[in-house]
């Protein structure tokens, strides 16, 4: 068959391939011996037209699901850039550096944070008067923030 790698969509071209698929067949039993039943040539005519309905149906889902993978796929990449590209926050002032300023206990978290990525505080947090801005001026500045009375911490 020339047309062996070429591969039919419409109900027109199954039709066709059917009835030249039928004349082979009757040309081929021609021979001695090489009878072949009805019921064979309509058992090879329904598998034919299940076999094309299937690769009609996989042709349409297949692109579908194809096409939501490569959306989904740009949609991820796109709310990766845009994650990436997000400008990063300027560190908060803490309440402590201010004057007539009361500390609360995000101020504390928000120290530690600075102290655990690295980042220097300025001096002026420096709340339990040792020198240098370290966890022990976090703790104090979350004893404050927790104390009923605050005079007592």
């Amino acid at each position: 068959m020339e047309d062996a790698q070429s591969s039919p969509d419409s109900q027109e071209d199954f039709a066709a391939l059917e009835h030249r698929l039928r004349q082979e067949l009757r040309g081929s039993s021609e021979h001695e011996g090489a009878r072949i039943p009805p019921a064979a040539h309509a058992a090879i005519a329904a598998n034919l037209r299940l076999r094309a309905a299937w690769v009609r149906r996989s042709r349409v889902w297949g692109g579908l699901f194809r096409r939501a993978a490569a959306a989904a796929l740009l949609l991820g990449a796109g709310v990766a850039l845009w994650w990436q590209l997000q400008p990063v926050s300027a560190p908060a002032t803490l309440a402590v550096a201010k004057p007539n300023a009361s500390a609360d206990i995000v101020d504390a978290y928000l120290l530690a944070l600075q102290l655990q990525q690295g980042q220097r505080p300025s001096l002026s947090q420096d709340v339990n008067g040792d020198g240098r801005v370290d966890n022990a001026d976090a703790e104090v500045i979350a004893r404050r923030a927790v104390a009923l009375d605050p005079r007592k911490s």
